[in-house]
């Protein structure tokens, strides 16, 4: 994905899947793990309800645009190298 002009070239993407393209992880993501790579503040509970998955869909999206525009990096979970690149800085495991 170069920069954030994935937004003219398709309609509808899966943001996680992008996200485990974008930054080469091995595993899924998981919505509310994604969120909080963009977000030092947790949020209080995990409902499960549309309204909230849609809030936080939204918020992962503008964050991870940010990261594909240079204007933000991230800390990746569960990495045991510590890398830049992609607009990302991976946390090493302690």
């Amino acid at each position: 994905v170069g920069g954030a002009d994935f937004l003219h070239r398709m309609q509808f993407f899966d943001l996680l899947k992008l996200h485990k393209t974008y930054f080469g992880l091995k595993n899924d993501l998981g919505l509310f793990n994604a969120y909080n790579m963009y977000f030092e503040e947790p949020l209080d509970n995990q409902r499960h309800d549309a309204f909230q998955d849609a809030e936080v869909t939204k918020a992962i999206f503008f964050g991870f645009k940010d990261v594909a525009n240079g204007k933000k990096q991230v800390v990746l979970p569960n990495s045991t190298t510590p890398e830049e690149g992609n607009g990302h800085v991976e946390k090493t495991s302690q």
